[in-house]
């Protein structure tokens, strides 16, 4: 029985690498419990793992998007 694979791909496939570094360090700060206690447990389910990606895509895309806006200014 093979398991669905999570596209991370198509998640991310308009960033750039100051957003994908965003994103990752909030994914990380996920996995610590800083952001989201439940995800530092051992048994995470691929949505939950799916769901925290997510978040941390729209996180780098607004703070990208924020940064954008106040050079513009």
């Amino acid at each position: 029985m093979s398991e669905e694979k999570i596209n991370f791909i198509e998640l991310n496939k308009d960033m750039n690498m100051e957003e994908m570094s965003a994103a990752y360090n909030y994914l990380i700060g996920m996995m610590e419990g800083y952001f989201d206690p439940e995800f530092g447990k051992e048994n995470i389910s691929k949505e939950k793992l799916y769901d925290c990606f997510s978040r941390a895509v729209n996180y780098a895309k607004s703070e990208s998007d924020i940064i954008k806006n106040l050079k513009k200014e």
